[in-house]
């Protein structure tokens, strides 16, 4: 009997232990959230933050397709480091996230005409993000045909003594999330 028990003690602690590996992730929104919904019902739900040394942060990335349950896409995403490089090596190379930060006051502050289409966003009361929608002819997808329609995107610059280094999300009404860097 004395086993018995000490088995099944250890079976519902076993179980308690994978029942909280197994738990739904946090969808605390540690920043500010913004969300775009497509003519034809799509939608985009995502937080975004300025955080000093990844500048904008994209968190609790949701997509609902028409007439489909909300799902959770991505819980983060950041540029983890830029390495800005020089042909004629008179430059040491500078890694903007770690040495330089790509957030805080190294975020351009976006006016209205920079924005002039679309929703400003501010942070630390400076506007730091563009939201737009845009209509495009043909936006690339991973296959051998191009997609028509909308795309969201949601622009943000970082100036350095070096170069403007732009950086965006395009988020696509076919549940395509396309990180870019220019």
């Amino acid at each position: 009997m004395k086993y018995r028990s000490t088995t099944l003690c250890l079976l519902v602690l076993l179980t308690l232990w994978q029942a909280a590996a197994h738990a739904a992730p946090d969808d605390t929104c540690n920043g500010q959230s913004f969300s775009k919904t497509f003519a034809s019902g799509a939608k985009w739900r995502l937080c975004w933050a300025n955080q000093p040394a990844e500048g904008i942060v994209l968190s609790q990335i949701r997509y609902q397709a028409p007439h489909q349950p909300e799902r959770r896409v991505l819980g983060q995403a950041s540029l983890s480091q830029l390495e800005t490089a020089f042909d004629d090596g008179s430059v040491t190379p500078l890694f903007l996230s770690t040495e330089a930060g790509f957030g805080g006051n190294n975020l351009q502050t976006l006016t209205a005409q920079d924005c002039a289409t679309g929703t400003l966003h501010a942070a630390d009361g400076r506007n730091v993000l563009c939201e737009t929608t845009r209509d495009s002819a043909a936006i690339p997808t991973n296959t051998s045909r191009n997609a028509k329609g909308n795309y969201w995107n949601s622009p943000a610059t970082r100036k350095s003594a070096h170069a403007i280094t732009a950086y965006a999300g395009v988020f696509t009404k076919t549940a395509r999330l396309n990180p870019a860097s220019v």
